[in-house]
């Protein structure tokens, strides 16, 4: 099955955009409906009730009805404050009457309207004549913040075959509207491998964006999340919430790079203050690449307190606290390479402990490394894992064989076996993070339903001491 493509949500902002570079996009013809924003009742009110609201206009030749209902879940991770601050802004998601398939995401602010109708084969973008008039090769009788819509296959957005993405290609550029036709028939296509669910987004626009949009910036930014939250729940169940809105206006901020790992660094916090602080003092962690931090002597100690702070100028501030579990170590181990019969060599691992008599929870780590790269390998979230809790063997003695998938070995490879005693909450917290490895969900984001005892922040703080040895594997 061809995998969906992790860049799809960066395609939809180029093809919902009406406010981008002037060569980027031309828009050949555009109508004036005669929509009126404060025909839809606000959004807040939506909320508290299952009646939608409708609106109704011609455009194109042909009758639109809208059936719309707030969209607010979209916004629903953000803080309390920030929520409020973004108040004047209401979100709507709803359908065309009667056309199944049909979705439509509207963002309302003041007497304006930016968003999107797709019936199915054709998208109909909604924006104000300002922002439409200087791509429209025509001339509208309207101006100002009065809407106006437009068909995708009305407009050349300028979209090569490696738009947004992190290699170059010579493939032929096609149309936008052909580009998003594919696009939501592969995720229709593999929405058995999600089922409902819904992801985490951060909403971060540029300096260049900052620039082309000015005061609309933040109004463009929710109205094009809302659109791509359309086309995901729609197509595969998939929701989308923002967990933050940031605008970056320092002229120096212009995420410009097709460089996946330039990329990362210009969107990595570098100004972060990174402590530990412990029974016998505070760390303070380096920065050591694309927002990645870290100390070498920090002495933990089983039993003890300890509390993670992070303090970014441009990010505020978050906090955790955890405690460190007793060192669990292998009674015996040994690591050797296996055929399984299906032109696959593997890492067959065999072990024992000696389970202490308290409740346990285990997690073993087995990652290959190299000399020039100890610190990449370890620090790599593909290493394999495997969870096991003592409720079979608490305070006895346990021992088991198991294979490393799905790498595939040879002999000379050297891996790192790690037994970590761990708390019952990170444990629940990787357990998820385990399930959702492979699924159309954690291709494309981190799933918004993990636990997390960081405050003001996403994740999850956690210290133990493994229990390390290292192989060189041979038959």
């Amino acid at each position: 099955m061809t995998p969906i493509r992790p860049l799809a949500i960066c395609l939809l902002f180029s093809l919902c955009a009406s406010v981008t570079a002037a060569d980027e996009l031309r828009i050949f013809y555009a109508e004036a409906p005669g929509i009126v924003a404060a025909d839809i009742r606000p959004a807040a009110v939506l909320q508290k009730t299952s009646q939608p609201s409708t609106l109704s206009f011609q455009a194109f030749g042909r009758h639109f009805e809208l059936e719309l209902q707030s969209n607010e879940r979209l916004l629903s991770p953000l803080a309390r404050a920030k929520q409020t601050e973004l108040s004047r802004y209401s979100l709507y998601r709803g359908q065309l009457t009667g056309l199944s398939g049909s979705w439509v995401r509207l963002l309302k602010d003041g007497d304006e309207l930016r968003g999107a109708i797709w019936d199915g084969y054709e998208l109909y973008t909604i924006e104000s004549a300002r922002n439409v008039t200087p791509f429209l090769i025509m001339s509208l009788s309207v101006s100002g913040s009065t809407p106006v819509i437009y068909r995708l296959s009305d407009t050349d957005s300028g979209i090569g075959a490696d738009f947004c993405s992190v290699a170059a290609t010579d493939e032929a550029p096609s149309a936008a509207l052909q580009k998003l036709q594919a696009l939501t028939t592969e995720l229709e296509a593999n929405q058995a491998l999600s089922g409902t669910r819904r992801i985490e987004v951060a909403a971060i626009a540029d300096h260049d964006f900052f620039h082309d949009n000015g005061g609309d910036s933040e109004s463009a930014l929710l109205a094009r999340m809302n659109i791509v939250d359309g086309i995901f729940s729609e197509a595969v169940g998939l929701t989308i919430v923002v967990t933050e809105v940031r605008l970056l206006t320092d002229s120096n901020d212009s995420l410009d790079s097709d460089d996946a790992e330039e990329l990362l660094e210009q969107i990595a916090i570098d100004d972060a203050i990174v402590t530990i602080t412990g029974p016998k003092g505070d760390y303070e962690l380096e920065p050591l690449e694309n927002g990645l931090y870290g100390g070498l002597i920090i002495p933990f100690e089983a039993g003890e307190e300890y509390e993670l702070k992070v303090n970014s100028e441009s990010l505020g501030e978050v906090s955790a606290v955890t405690t460190v579990k007793p060192l669990v170590s292998f009674d015996d181990i040994k690591a050797e390479l296996v055929f399984n019969g299906f032109d696959d060599t593997l890492a067959q691992i065999t072990y024992q402990l000696s389970d202490p008599a308290q409740q346990n929870w285990y997690m073993l780590n087995v990652q290959q490394i190299e000399r020039d790269e100890i610190l990449d390998d370890l620090l790599n979230p593909n290493a394999f894992t495997r969870l096991m809790d003592d409720q079979n063997f608490n305070g006895g003695f346990h021992r088991e064989t198991f294979r490393v998938f799905p790498r595939d070995f040879i002999p000379g490879d050297t891996i790192a076996v790690l037994l970590s005693n761990i708390s019952k909450d990170y444990y629940d917290f990787i357990d998820l993070r385990l399930d959702n490895r492979f699924s159309f969900v954690e291709y494309l984001g981190e799933p918004v339903n993990y636990p997390s005892n960081v405050k003001g922040g996403k994740g999850f703080f956690n210290l133990y001491i493994p229990d390390i040895k290292v192989f060189v594997l041979e038959y």
